[in-house]
């Protein structure tokens, strides 16, 4: 991250296309970025995961409030920043994390150029559901081992923050109390 944040400040006095060259797209790289070109080109307006260039730690390994307040307030600056460079014309901010310098963008072909010469800028990708995979999941959170000793969450009411669950499934049936997203409202 100290790279790319040195590389973003070498880049203020650039032109545009040497941003464009430098900033967001030569991170993710060329065949990347033209692939998300051509989405944007083929759906009109393309809703895109813009990840700022401000260095974050996990609150959680912050020592104390203030230092999270302090990041907190770091992250609000440069998505106010960014908000401010960019044409309402060809992208609109729909939302924002508190917490990671992250930002929901819609942008058209012109937005999407606009958000690669920016400096500020360290990483664009399309927000597009990932669904997951139980054969993954299990293991990682280990919960073959908890089944194991006689774990299977009788009578506790559990939240689930992820990419959301299939409230169809037979385990789930009657069971949910509530869900939400967060995320996207685009049809994929």
């Amino acid at each position: 991250m100290a790279l790319l944040l040195a590389s973003a400040a070498g880049m203020l006095g650039a032109s545009p296309s040497a941003h464009a060259l430098t900033s967001a797209v030569s991170v993710q790289g060329q065949a990347a970025w033209a692939r998300l070109q051509s989405r944007a080109q083929e759906r009109g307006r393309l809703r895109v995961l813009v990840t700022l260039q401000v260095p974050v730690q996990p609150e959680g390994r912050l020592r104390t409030q203030v230092q999270a307040q302090q990041q907190r307030r770091r992250i609000a600056e440069a998505q106010r920043a960014l908000s401010r460079e960019i044409d309402p014309a060809h992208a609109r901010v729909l939302r924002q994390s508190r917490l990671m310098p992250v930002m929901l963008v819609e942008v058209d072909q012109a937005g999407l150029a606009e958000l690669a010469a920016n400096p500020l800028i360290a990483h664009v990708q399309e927000d597009k559901p990932v669904p997951p995979v139980l054969v993954d999941s299990v293991p990682l959170i280990h919960a073959d081992a908890a089944w194991a000793v006689g774990y299977e969450g009788t009578g506790q009411l559990i939240a689930i923050l992820d990419t959301g669950v299939d409230t169809a499934h037979e385990f789930l049936t009657g069971k949910v109390a509530g869900e939400a997203c967060f995320s996207t409202t685009d049809a994929f």
